[in-house]
């Protein structure tokens, strides 16, 4: 079999649980005489075998280039850095994923299955881009691997739910768990808080880590030596686990906790979880009771750990830690809380390690009293049957007949027409039944231009729809009352032509809404596409979009990624419409195609949207009654920022203005989403600023910004001289300074 293992992590450039379990998994198949691919960002990119059958491709992400030169007026998707011109790192960094595996299979031929991790959705657009039929995906079955998902991990360590951009990535996250054509998990936890979650999601298969239990004998365990392996993190238990500790210390009892890993912040208290512990515990710290080592290479973390007389798994929510199987592969007393797979190595008998319940009051304590108190031969008779357990559990020969045989039942299955493309919104109500409306051909596509006054444009802008690839399509010109020569000399010309599917239709001046509705009213398609007399498609525009529309039930509207081009330059990197985010802005691209039953029902455009962002509240009318809107990532289309247009002239009070009438025309849609609304305004600052759900929005740039420069010396002087000329320019200074540095590291 050909696997193919995406990972965001391997040795031994980095490390953590997701890399040694990739790193095993490698293993563990090519050893048995599967061909491996490991796909995986690095430093350095090098693409070789690093075991016999065991390739690992290693590329740099394109990130590194955002410092480059690039020629005045180059646009973001033309940037060698591109997508992470346009958005944050794990978004961009999944499109670079998605980029890597088609070239590999140009270059190798296709895999027989792809493995990614779940865990800041890695593959989110390597799934998005083949539910859209895209070759070579279209046929590959991606298997996610739940692991940690951020949107899990986030909660469980009381960080702000609602941020962006990790707000947005739980959101990938949960698409990736929804579209996979099936998923895994080590732990039997994870499959049941998954279903609590979101009942939707799949329930994945349950196949435990592997590991290679190489042969070792073990040390001598010190008396009293307790000890902690990983992340300073809340969801880790470590704060609960330190406190039940100081209790037993209090009460006279001799042992020291050590704390062996990186630290990692609190955010409520606004500080990392290791300055907390040792402010709190200070007076156990001095006493060498309780003691912070650190992070510690493998090696010698390997060492220290088989010298502890126990080690201690205390996790609040946890999946299957791989420091839990090293611990008992070293033939190490496990104490394990119950939330999480630690609980299932260990087991509940008590013969393999303790497992301890902290919902209980003192469970901890017993436990760990428990343990403290045996002898040293019950310490290595229990250490002893912890690693024949975990041995039976994770070795490579147990675990891999159970991962062929998921891989197998998927290769066996015969191919499926999926016909409703997944959302994560849970609250969407079914797509609303639809009466198809009279003198609609079949097949037939119409594409409206409103035009009013931009002679200089249209030609272009015609001329590009007329080459699209889809062959069965007319073009409406509605004239919105164009009183300038030039205007309708223009328009002459093009009827000049004799093209028998371009008609132009021409009324008073009313605006472009009412020039939209008169198009879509006149015209005879199955499907409907808006183009501003100023823009440009790329051939394939329409056939990619009305293919997706052809495919699934749910899918009322389709859109590509967007250039701009003119006046300035730049990427509208669009999203499928999920809610509650597209409430709060518009995530459709301007060229956009639906079914023109659908817009002529749900989404005409408004009178009193004439002033701007008419085609957000009409494509939220499609989409409150259950029609999902679905982005091509790739750019397809061209928008024209000329002076004088309603986009760059739009101004706050109209924008606020707008909202607001956005809000009254969809009541009921912001009541149901009113809470997740408020918290992510409240985290995010005003809709106007949220451009993209995978960037972190401006007003938390600009806040950054200010602390930036507030932490700075010079800013300090500037307040010292602040009624000068002087003081105040170092301060605005540093401000734009501030803000440059922000967008560019924090984006």
């Amino acid at each position: 079999m050909n696997i193919w293992i995406l990972t965001s992590e391997f040795p031994p450039q980095t490390g953590g649980g997701i890399g040694t379990y990739a790193y095993n998994e490698g293993r563990m198949f090519s050893s048995a005489g599967h061909e491996v691919t490991v796909l995986t960002p690095s430093q350095e990119a090098s693409d070789g075998l690093e075991a016999e059958r065991l390739r690992v491709v290693r590329f740099v992400p394109r990130r590194v280039h955002l410092d480059e030169y690039v020629p005045p007026g180059t646009s973001p998707h033309e940037h060698p850095a591109f997508p992470f011109t346009c958005m944050s790192y794990w978004p961009a960094l999944s499109y670079q994923f998605a980029d890597e595996v088609v070239r590999c299979i140009e270059c190798h031929g296709p895999p027989d299955v792809i493995e990614v991790q779940d865990y800041n959705a890695v593959g989110y657009f390597l799934i998005q881009r083949k539910l859209l039929g895209e070759a070579p995906l279209s046929d590959l079955p991606i298997v996610v691997h739940l692991h940690s998902p951020q949107f899990g991990v986030r909660r469980a360590n009381k960080s702000p739910q609602y941020v962006l951009p990790e707000y947005w990535i739980g959101q990938m996250e949960k698409f990736c768990i929804l579209g996979a054509d099936s998923l895994l998990s080590p732990s039997r936890f994870m499959r049941h808080w998954l279903s609590e979650w979101d009942s939707r999601f799949p329930a994945p298969t349950v196949v435990p880590y592997p590991y290679d239990h190489r042969e070792q004998s073990f040390a001598e365990p010190a008396p009293g030596d307790v000890v902690y392996v990983g992340r300073l993190e809340v969801r880790k238990g470590v704060i609960p686990m330190v406190e039940s500790c100081a209790r037993l210390w209090d009460q006279g009892h001799n042992f020291h906790l050590s704390l062996i890993g990186e630290d990692r912040r609190y955010d409520p208290l606004g500080m990392s979880v290791g300055q907390y512990l040792k402010r709190r515990f200070a007076r156990h710290a001095a006493a060498g009771r309780l003691v912070f080592v650190g992070p510690l290479p493998r090696e010698k973390l390997l060492t220290r750990l088989s010298q502890a007389w126990c080690m201690v798994v205390p996790s609040l929510w946890e999946n299957y830690p791989f420091v839990c199987v090293e611990g008992m592969s070293l033939g190490k007393v496990v104490l394990a809380s119950s939330s999480g797979g630690q609980a299932e190595m260990v087991g509940h008998d008590g013969s393999a390690g303790l497992v301890f319940d902290w919902s209980q009051q003192g469970d901890f304590e017993q436990a760990l009293l428990k343990v403290l108190a045996m002898t040293p031969a019950e310490i290595q008779g229990m250490g002893q049957q912890a690693a024949d357990r975990i041995r039976r559990l994770t070795s490579y020969e147990t675990v891999l007949p159970q991962r062929l045989a998921h891989f197998n039942s998927i290769l066996e299955q015969a191919p499926t027409s999926h016909r409703m493309f997944p959302t994560v919104c849970p609250l969407q109500p079914a797509p609303a039944e639809l009466t198809k409306g009279e003198g609609s051909i079949p097949g037939l596509l119409s594409v409206v231009i409103p035009y009013h006054n931009l002679g200089e444009y249209v030609e272009a802008t015609l001329d590009s729809v007329l080459r699209s690839t889809y062959p069965n399509m007319e073009v409406l010109i509605v004239d919105d009352g164009s009183d300038q020569a030039e205007s309708i000399e223009a328009l002459e010309r093009v009827k000049a032509l004799g093209k028998e599917n371009v008609r132009i239709v021409r009324t008073e001046n009313r605006g472009v809404c009412a020039a939209r509705n008169m198009g879509a009213a006149q015209a005879s398609g199955e499907f409907l596409s808006f183009v501003d007399a100023d823009d440009l498609v790329e051939p394939q525009l329409f056939s990619r979009c009305i293919d997706i529309l052809n495919t699934y039930e749910n899918v009322g509207l389709v859109y590509p990624w967007i250039s701009y081009f003119g006046q300035i330059t730049g990427c509208w990197a669009s999203w499928n419409t999920e809610f509650p985010f597209f409430l709060t802005h518009n995530m459709v691209g301007p060229l956009a195609v639906t079914r023109r039953d659908l817009f002529l029902a749900y989404c005409q455009n408004r009178p009193d949207m004439l002033y701007n962002l008419e085609d957000y509240d009409s494509w939220l009318g499609i989409a409150t009654r259950g029609y999902l809107g679905v982005s091509i990532p790739e750019i397809l289309g061209h928008y024209r920022v000329r002076p004088g247009s309603r986009l760059r002239g739009i101004q706050r009070d109209q924008e606020l203005h707008l909202y607001e009438r956005i809000a009254q025309h969809h009541p009921e849609a912001y009541h149901r989403y009113s809470t997740e609304l408020f918290h992510l305004l409240n985290a995010n600052g005003p809709a106007r600023g949220l451009t993209s759900p995978a960037s972190k929005p401006e007003a938390v740039l600009l806040e950054l910004a200010l602390e930036t420069a507030r932490k700075s010396r010079l800013w300090r002087a500037g307040r010292r001289v602040a009624v000068s000329r002087l003081g105040l320019r170092i301060r605005r200074w540093l401000r734009w300074v501030a803000r440059a540095f922000v967008i560019e590291r924090y984006r």
